[in-house]
């Protein structure tokens, strides 16, 4: 029977400093070696599996190092069937058969292939939103590539799937020409560096499973640069929230009507992120609080209703069950139905919210972000703590900024929401 083990094969040392991760096999004084397509320092393979550092030195997530580690022990499977299976012989394995047959077996995935594959893991996990930005990123990849200039949208997308990308067409001049392509059609830079990050990670994993080589990879100094740059953060001040409350209702139809719900109740619940708007049920009141994690970073809020929030809330609750939503946003059914009403109402709010602004004065463009920012301004204005809420809309990230809110005691959170929206 043949022996079959993973080892870090240090006989082999590639240019980063790494070894190469094999399938060892040992049958009658015979070794072979099958390639998995990783590889790792002598720090990230601890007692012969990955360790953290691997984790830590590839900036992955936890459900990403898991699909990582699951990765190869399917190649080790792979090989331990084939070992078991059909190439058993009266005389016993044949290792080189093992290998031509891996050999033959092998599939070098498109560009376009992986990151289809990668999508479909996103959604197995439940991470619908980032399989989203892939498809979209690729969508606009294939768009580019194919010279896909089509008005209408179902003939647009049947080209597109169509059109397949190997990975040595992704090179710097693809990324540099692709740069130039997004921006002539008016996009902004950020989601140019959305699109660049996304396609990034597909690279980096293809060079983690042995489809490409790490000679090849387009990004980096002295190669193409992902830039973005800081998004112009607005916030509004309490009389423009105080007009959009008073405007008459004879000037705003249903639609503006809920905007300005969601906008009031937002600025009343500490800027409450409007997808987290959408997803409260009626189970998230206890009391005379609201009590609900964040889907973003899954941390648990704890927040008084104010009387002006009551007031809202008194419109929505009325005949509705623990498990019911309380705000008429996302109709419900599958995990993809739920996240395509969650995209078209944010940017249906998003409209709507500039309208009620216009309707009171106010020129610029703002997005439901602008609510958070506009309570984190306030806030520093009438001198909360620093530390509490600090100049966080500096930060590249609101999480950071809600971690500053988590520092503080619930009490103290509660009165400075009422000083704020006072």
């Amino acid at each position: 029977m043949a022996k079959l083990k993973i080892v870090l094969y240090k006989s082999k040392k590639l240019k980063d400093g790494r070894h190469p991760l094999m399938v060892r096999i040992a049958h009658k004084n015979k070794t072979k070696y099958v390639a998995t397509g990783f590889s790792a320092h002598p720090d990230e393979w601890v007692n012969d599996q990955l360790s953290n550092e691997y984790k830590k030195n590839h900036k992955l997530t936890g459900p990403e190092f898991e699909k990582v580690k699951a990765t190869l022990r399917a190649k080790h499977d792979e090989v331990f069937d084939l070992s078991q299976g059909a190439l058993i012989t009266g005389k016993g394995t044949k290792v080189d058969k093992i290998i031509n047959k891996l050999k033959k077996d092998e599939v070098i995935l498109t560009f376009d292939q992986l990151t289809q594959k990668v999508i479909n893991e996103c959604k197995s996990l439940g991470r619908f939103k980032t399989a989203q930005c892939y498809d979209t990123m690729l969508c606009r990849f294939r768009e580019f590539y194919g010279k896909i200039d089509e008005p209408d949208t179902d003939k647009r997308k049947e080209l597109r799937n169509k059109v397949a990308i190997d990975f040595s067409s992704i090179n710097y001049s693809f990324l540099k020409d692709f740069d130039t392509w997004h921006k002539k059609k008016g996009n902004q830079e950020n989601s140019l560096a959305v699109y660049m990050r996304h396609a990034r990670a597909i690279y980096n994993r293809a060079i983690m499973e042995g489809m490409v080589s790490r000679e090849s990879y387009p990004y980096g100094r002295g190669k193409y640069q992902i830039k973005t740059k800081a998004p112009k953060k607005r916030a509004i001040s309490k009389d423009v929230f105080k007009a959009i409350e008073d405007l008459p209702s004879e000037m705003i139809n249903l639609g503006l009507l809920e905007a300005r719900n969601y906008v009031l109740f937002s600025f009343y619940m500490r800027g409450m992120n409007f997808i987290d708007i959408a997803y409260l049920k009626v189970k998230n009141i206890k009391g005379d609080r609201v009590i609900y994690k964040r889907l973003k970073t899954n941390k648990e809020l704890d927040i008084k209703i104010l009387p002006e929030a009551q007031k809202i809330l008194d419109n929505y609750l009325p005949g509705k069950d623990t498990e019911d939503y309380i705000f008429p946003i996302l109709k419900g059914g599958s995990p993809e139905k739920v996240r395509a009403d969650e995209a078209n109402a944010l940017k249906v709010f998003n409209k709507n919210m500039n309208r009620l602004a216009e309707l009171v004065g106010y020129k610029d463009r703002i997005t439901s972000y602008t609510v958070r920012h506009s309570w984190a301004t306030i806030a520093k204005r009438i001198g909360i703590p620093l530390a509490a809420i600090s100049d966080s809309l500096s930060h590249s990230s609101t999480d950071i900024t809600q971690a500053y809110l988590d520092s503080i005691e619930k009490d103290e959170l509660d009165k400075a929401n009422e000083l704020i929206t006072a």
